[in-house]
C-alpha cells in the first residue's frame, strides 16, 4: 500500500508538471500558495516540499541497515574479539570427537541377541467354541527356543514346540477325544510346532511374529501378536493368535463341519523369561 501510495504520488506530480507546461496552465501556481504566478518557483517550491517529506520521513523511520551499523559501531569492544575466527575451526575440530562418542554410548545401549529360558508358570491356552459355547484348554507340557533382541529382529527366531497330548480342557471324555485321529492324531503327530524369524515392532512394546505352525501333518502361515516388556534380564511377555482348524485337518468325519464346532480357534498365552547376565 505504501508502493501504491507512492506511485500515485508521482502521478499526480507528473499530472500537474503536464498541465503546467505542455497545456499551459497554471497549475503550479494554484498549488502552491507562495508561488503564485512565478512557474519556475512553483516547481522549486514543490520539489522542496517533497525533499522536506522525505528528510521527516527518514528522521521519523530510519533505515534499518543503518541502525544496525550505529547498534554495531557502539558497541564496546571485546577484548580478544580478533581471535574469534581462529576459536571456531576449534570448534570444528572437536565435533567429531563428540559424535563419536555419542555413537559409542547408543552402541553401548542396544541390547545383543540372546538366548532367553522361559521360566516355569507359564501359560499356553486355547478357546474354542462348541454351539456357541466358548470351551477353553491349555497345554500343560510346552517349550520354548527364543534368540531374541528388540535392536536386533532381523537375527531373531522363535520356536515353539507343543506336546499335544498335554491339552486339557477339564473333562476327560473330551480330552481323549482331542488326542484320537478325528482331531490332533497324538499317535501320528505328538507335536505341534510354531516358528518364526520375521519379527516386526508395532510400535510401543507391541510386537508381531510371522511364521508357519506344523500341524496334524500340515504346514501353515501363523502369525501371533504379543507384548515384550524388558527390566535388565527378565522379560514378561503375553500374547494371542487365530488358527482355522480346519486348515490343519483338525477334527475328521462328522466333526469337519464348522456348524457344531466352530473354525477360528483361540490361542493365549503368557509367560516369563530371562537372558543370561549381560
Amino acid at each position: 500500500m505504501a508502493w501504491l501510495a507512492i506511485g500515485l504520488f508521482a502521478l499526480h506530480i507528473a499530472g500537474a508538471l503536464r498541465h503546467q507546461w505542455l497545456l499551459g496552465k497554471p497549475e503550479l501556481q494554484r498549488m502552491v500558495p507562495f508561488a503564485r504566478g512565478k512557474a519556475v518557483g512553483a516547481a522549486i517550491g514543490a520539489l522542496a516540499l517533497v525533499g522536506g517529506a522525505f528528510a521527516a520521513g527518514d528522521s521519523i523511520y530510519p533505515d534499518k541497515k543503518q541502525a544496525a551499523a550505529q547498534q554495531r559501531s557502539a558497541a564496546p569492544a571485546t577484548p580478544g574479539a580478533a581471535a574469534t575466527p581462529s576459536a571456531v575451526p576449534a570448534a570444528n575440530e572437536e565435533a567429531p570427537e563428540t559424535d563419536a562418542a555419542e555413537e559409542a554410548v547408543v552402541e553401548d545401549t542396544k541390547q545383543p541377541l540372546a538366548d532367553w529360558t522361559v521360566a516355569s508358570g507359564g501359560r499356553l491356552g486355547f478357546t474354542a467354541r462348541w454351539n456357541g459355547e466358548a470351551i477353553d484348554g491349555r497345554f500343560s507340557r510346552w517349550r520354548a527356543a527364543i534368540r531374541f533382541s528388540p535392536d536386533e529382529l532381523a537375527g531373531s527366531t522363535i520356536r515353539v514346540t507343543v506336546d499335544l497330548a498335554s491339552a486339557d480342557t477339564g473333562d476327560g471324555q473330551r480330552d481323549d477325544s482331542l488326542k484320537s485321529s478325528d482331531f490332533f492324531d497324538v499317535g501320528a503327530h505328538p507335536n505341534a510346532i510354531f516358528s518364526a524369524r520375521d519379527i516386526r515392532h508395532l510400535g510401543g512394546d507391541r510386537y508381531e511374529a510371522r511364521g508357519t505352525l506344523d500341524l496334524r501333518g500340515a504346514s501353515k502361515p501363523a502369525t501371533l501378536r504379543f507384548t515384550l516388556q524388558i527390566d535388565g534380564d527378565r522379560a514378561r511377555v503375553s500374547g494371542t493368535a487365530r488358527i482355522d482348524r480346519t486348515a490343519f485337518g483338525v477334527g475328521q468325519g462328522e466333526w469337519a463341519a464348522t456348524d457344531a464346532i466352530a473354525a477360528g480357534v483361540d490361542i493365549a498365552f503368557s509367560f516369563t523369561a530371562t537372558r543370561p547376565a549381560s
